[in-house]
C-alpha cells in the first residue's frame, strides 16, 4: 500500500492585504499636479500606490490611496465642465487619519497609513516643533472664520508658497473637527498646483 503524500504547503502572506505598505516618495506626486488622469506620469503613480478607492459621493474626482498614505484630488481641466480632469492637489496623511470631509459611516475605508516622504521640511508632529524650524507660515486659517493670526488659540492649518506650490499643514484635536487648540498635531498635508 501506497504513503499517503502529505499535502502540498499553501502559501501564506506575511502582512494580511489590509497592511501592506505601498510607499511612493513625494517627487512623482509633484510631478503628476496639473496633469490629466490618463497620462503616464499619473498612471505610474497609481500602479505603485496600490488597492484604490475612488468615493462615489466624490464623482469621480478623488482616488483615495489608503495603504500609499495619500490622496489625488481631481479637477477639469481649466475648471470648464466637460474637460478632461486633471491632478489639482495631493493630500498626504498621518497614521489612521481619514480623508477630509468622509461620510462618518464609512470612515474606514478612507483611513491611510502615514504617509513616509513628507516635503518641504514638514512632518506629522506638533504644530509649535513645525513652525520651530520653518519660516512663517503665508497665512493661518480657522474654518469659518478665514485668516488669523498665527499666534492665534484656534487654527484650522497653516499655509505657505514653497517651490511654486501651495503647501498647507492641517491640524486637529479630534477624527471629527477641522479646528484645533493653537498646539495641535499635523494631520494632513495638502501640495495643489499654484494657477498661473
Amino acid at each position: 500500500m501506497a504513503t499517503p503524500k502529505p499535502p502540498a504547503k499553501r502559501r501564506t502572506r506575511t502582512k494580511p492585504r489590509s497592511a501592506q505598505r505601498h510607499d511612493v516618495p513625494f517627487s512623482p506626486l509633484r510631478k503628476v499636479l496639473g496633469r490629466p488622469l490618463d497620462d503616464g506620469a499619473v498612471k505610474a503613480v497609481l500602479r505603485r500606490a496600490g488597492t484604490l478607492f475612488v468615493p462615489q459621493k466624490a464623482q469621480g474626482r478623488l482616488i483615495v490611496a489608503r495603504e500609499a498614505g495619500f490622496d489625488l484630488a481631481l479637477q477639469p481641466r481649466g475648471g470648464k465642465r466637460g474637460a478632461p480632469l486633471e491632478v489639482w492637489m495631493v493630500c498626504l496623511y498621518g497614521e489612521g487619519v481619514a480623508t477630509a470631509r468622509c461620510p462618518a459611516r464609512s470612515r474606514a475605508q478612507y483611513v491611510h497609513r502615514q504617509f513616509r516622504d513628507v516635503p518641504f521640511g514638514l512632518a506629522f508632529r506638533l504644530r509649535r516643533e513645525l513652525l520651530g524650524h520653518l519660516p512663517a507660515p503665508r497665512e493661518t486659517w480657522l474654518w469659518g472664520t478665514g485668516a488669523v493670526p498665527v499666534d492665534a488659540p484656534l487654527i484650522s492649518y497653516d499655509e505657505w508658497t514653497v517651490d511654486g506650490v501651495q503647501v498647507q499643514a492641517h491640524y486637529t484635536d479630534s477624527v471629527t473637527t477641522p479646528v484645533a487648540s493653537a498646539d495641535a498635531l499635523v494631520r494632513w498635508v495638502d501640495v495643489c498646483a499654484i494657477d498661473g
